[in-house]
């Protein structure tokens, strides 16, 4: 196994999704080593690829509303301001 192919279960879907659109450029344009490589590692990413999907998706929790807090009364008279003598 290649060390790239090692750390295919550790990427994310965005991850195995980006690599794969990768392997398949280099398939079509690259040089004859980028090509065999991009040939053995494209059924790594597609089993992992269907390993995910076949795993249960997580429960997502309903979201609820908190309630609104509402202000405080004002306490004593609030018509005076502060001063500006500077």
């Amino acid at each position: 196994m290649t060390p790239l192919a090692e750390k295919i279960p550790g990427m994310t879907d965005a991850d195995l999704a980006a690599l794969r659109s990768n392997a398949v450029r280099l398939i079509e344009h690259g040089l004859p080593g980028q090509v065999a490589a991009a040939s053995e590692i494209i059924p790594v990413i597609d089993s992992e690829a269907a390993r995910r999907a076949s795993l249960p998706k997580p429960a997502v929790p309903a979201r609820t509303r908190t309630a609104k807090k509402k202000p405080l009364p004002a306490k004593g008279h609030q018509t005076s301001l502060p001063s500006s003598d500077a």
